[in-house]
């Protein structure tokens, strides 16, 4: 498949970038594979369509204390299946969770964020 040149980017809109590189996933076809740990941080959950320029949309930022967990039992996650070809969870650990979380949702506004508009 041939990279576009917004690639890089998970979420890029209105001059705010989430650089993929930046962020882990248990995917294991992306360059960015890491297992998920058990230590806390925040989380996207993408939802995916294969189309020619393969559209990514963050649909919801979580943090948690244990991130293995949350990925493992997410309702946003069992509820989106049908909707999107592929669903994928990243993750990035940190120190300040809940400010961070705070900080994309109001940046981001996924779909099935409600808090902190």
């Amino acid at each position: 498949m041939k990279k576009n040149k917004d690639s890089e980017f998970l979420f890029y809109s209105n001059c705010f970038k989430i650089i993929e590189k930046e962020w882990h996933t248990e995917n294991t076809y992306n360059d960015n594979f890491l297992p998920t740990p058990s230590k806390k941080g925040v989380y996207l959950i993408v939802g995916v369509v294969f189309t020619p320029e393969l559209r990514k949309e963050i649909i919801y930022i979580g943090s948690s204390s244990n991130l293995k967990q949350r990925s493992k039992n997410h309702e946003v996650i069992k509820s989106n299946h049908s909707l999107y070809d592929h669903i994928q969870f990243y993750f990035k650990e940190c120190s300040n969770i809940l400010d961070f979380e705070k900080y994309l949702i109001k940046k981001v506004q996924p779909k099935y964020n409600t808090q902190w508009r």
